[in-house]
C-alpha cells in the first residue's frame, strides 16, 4: 500500500480556465438563477401556479452544456433550466413552452420544461429517469453505428446519472 499525503484545500480550486471562460460560466449561470428568483416571486404571490425550482443547481447543468459541442445530444433530468438557456434557446420560445402556448416546443400540448427539441439536441427527459439511460444508449449505438465520433463528455455524462440512479436506496 502506498501512502499519499493529504489533499489540500486550496489544491480544489485550481483550474486551467482562462479569466474569459470563468466569466462566460458566470454569466450562463446568472440568467437561470434570475429567471428562477423572479419565479418564485411570482409564484409566492400567487401569480403562477407552480414553478419547481433549481435554485443552488445552475453549475452543473451550465457546466456539462459548456462541456459539449452543440451537435452532441444531452439528456437532461430534474432541473434542467441551465441546460436550455446555455443552448441558447430563445426565451420567448421557452417561456411560451412553459406557459403551454401554440409557439411552445409541444405547440401548447404541455406546461412544463420536460422536453426536448432536435433543433437544439436536446432530449426531454422521462419521469421515470431510469428509462432516459436507454435512450442515451440508443442515441450512442446509432452513432457508433453511423461511424460519428462519440465525445467522451457524453458518455461520462451517462455514467454520472446512472451511478447517482443506482445510489438511491
Amino acid at each position: 500500500m502506498t501512502e499519499t499525503s493529504p489533499l489540500k484545500f486550496t489544491d480544489l480550486y485550481k483550474n486551467n480556465l482562462d479569466t474569459d471562460t470563468l466569466i462566460e460560466l458566470y454569466k450562463r449561470m446568472l440568467l437561470p438563477r434570475l429567471i428562477e428568483e423572479k419565479m418564485l416571486i411570482l409564484l409566492r404571490q400567487g401569480r403562477i401556479s407552480k414553478w419547481f425550482s433549481g435554485i443552488g443547481q445552475e453549475a452543473i447543468a451550465i457546466g456539462v452544456t459548456m462541456a459539449m459541442q452543440s451537435d452532441e445530444y444531452i439528456l437532461p433530468m430534474h432541473r434542467n433550466l441551465g441546460v436550455f438557456t446555455t443552448r441558447d434557446i430563445p426565451l420567448w420560445k421557452l417561456f411560451a413552452q412553459w406557459q403551454g402556448k401554440e409557439e411552445g416546443f409541444t405547440k401548447g400540448r404541455d406546461r412544463s420544461f420536460h422536453f426536448g427539441t432536435q433543433d437544439y439536441n436536446i432530449v426531454g427527459m422521462i419521469s421515470h429517469l431510469g428509462p432516459q439511460l436507454g435512450v442515451a444508449d440508443g442515441i450512442a449505438l446509432a452513432q457508433k453505428l453511423k461511424k460519428q465520433v462519440l465525445q467522451p463528455l457524453f458518455l461520462l455524462v451517462k455514467v454520472v446519472q446512472a451511478k447517482a440512479i443506482s445510489m438511491k436506496p
